[in-house]
């Protein structure tokens, strides 16, 4: 199931609230500014920033005039693949949760038509409050709660700001109506009419499984568990040949590399890769794990169902509507018991991979990114509902 198009749901549900249907034909955003700020930029960090470099590379090549802020190691302006980078050196880089001033100062000089503020987490977003008078986008990517006892605590003290911002948005954008009913229940009801459930997009990878590869793949934080695959793959009597990857850096990684020396576990640590390493990792494997306790949608998990790889996730709701809408391609396991997640890992391994299944591209989710802009530009009414795969997110609740 992709995302779908206006026309679709303007034939589906009737005559169009609008009038007319606001298609990339219609209107010329060619001379439209958009500011995007992020926390970082792919492949810096993880999978907020992937997913803010990959819808602003579509939106460039559909004519939008693109600007990213973004902290960096330093402050320069570069263009990449037709988006214009803005980086502000961080005051102090070993505190990548400080934002720059100068990033604040930046938005603020900038003459932006629209902006579009990612990861509530991260208070760099607050820049978004200095934009004027422009509409404002806001993609949460809101987990509830911070990955440590420190954050969350710290959240607690962000939160009469960062609430501010998110409740003065125009559109707020969400992965999954998990994310949407998070968003509504801490920020309140005044936030839904607001609130648009749309997945991030996914690549078409080139499927060539060649060897028995076993993949977890994310940043490495306490969250996403990845002690776990280790001990999975200690504990599994592999098959020859068969090598286990963890793809990714961050915080954990020297605690995860001495607990894989202490169990001999068969895992190889290839740190952070390109886009390009990844996609072909990705077509190779028979296998992606992940015991992620947190995930506003959960990225590597639907790449690699749309590329045909079995996928065994955690119970979480973020991996329930990826799989709803993965058919057959990921197994939740809804037991956090050990044995039974080794039980499934031994069947998958010697098991037949699923048929890669159709998910939105980047290109479907930047198209309903434009028609987003586009409304809120002109003053149009726009169908959030009609954007979504699921439709309205509240049926969910």
């Amino acid at each position: 199931m992709g995302l779908r198009s206006t026309a679709e749901a303007t034939n589906s549900n009737g005559p169009s609230e609008r009038g007319v249907i606001y298609g990339l034909g219609r209107h010329n955003l060619c001379f439209v500014r958009l500011g995007m700020i992020s926390s970082g930029l792919w492949p810096e960090i993880g999978g907020v920033e992937r997913y803010v470099w990959r819808l602003a590379v579509e939106l460039a090549s559909l004519g939008v005039e693109v600007d990213v802020l973004t902290p960096g190691e330093r402050t320069e302006e570069s263009l990449v693949d037709g988006v214009r980078i803005n980086s502000y050196a961080r005051p102090l880089d070993r505190l990548r949760d400080v934002p720059p001033p100068t990033l604040f100062w930046g938005v603020f000089r900038s003459k932006f038509d629209l902006v579009h503020g990612h990861h509530y987490h991260q208070p760099h977003v607050l820049a978004a409050a200095l934009r004027g008078s422009c509409p404002l986008v806001y993609t949460t990517h809101f987990h509830g709660e911070g990955s440590t006892r420190l954050r969350s605590l710290l959240h607690g003290l962000y939160r009469p700001l960062g609430s501010s911002l998110l409740c003065s948005a125009d559109v707020l954008i969400v992965n999954t109506p998990a994310e949407a009913r998070l968003v509504s229940d801490r920020f309140g009801s005044q936030t839904d009419d607001r609130i648009i459930a749309l997945p991030p997009g996914h690549e078409e990878f080139p499927r060539r499984p060649t060897e028995s590869l076993v993949l977890c793949v994310g940043r490495l934080v306490a969250t996403k568990r990845v002690d776990r695959f280790v001990e999975l793959c200690a504990a599994t009597s592999l098959p020859s040949g068969t090598r286990c990857l963890i793809i990714g850096d961050g915080p954990e990684r020297l605690r995860l590399e001495r607990l894989a020396r202490t169990l001999d576990a068969p895992v190889e640590f290839t740190g952070r890769v390109t886009d390009a390493t990844l996609a072909e990792l990705i077509g190779r494997a028979k296998i992606l794990v992940s015991f992620s306790e947190q995930e506003s949608w959960g990225m590597a998990v639907a790449d690699a169902a749309a590329a045909g790889v079995r996928v065994l996730a955690s119970d979480i709701a973020a991996h329930r509507f990826v799989a709803s809408l993965a058919e057959n391609s990921v197994s939740v396991i809804r037991s956090n018991l050990f044995s039974e997640w080794l039980s499934v890992f031994e069947e998958s391994l010697v098991g037949n991979p699923p048929e890669p299944v159709h998910l939105p591209s980047w290109r479907d989710v930047a198209q309903s990114h434009l028609e987003i802009y586009e409304s809120l530009l002109n003053g149009l009414f726009v169908d959030l509902a009609a954007l979504s795969p699921w439709g309205d997110w509240r049926q969910y609740a």
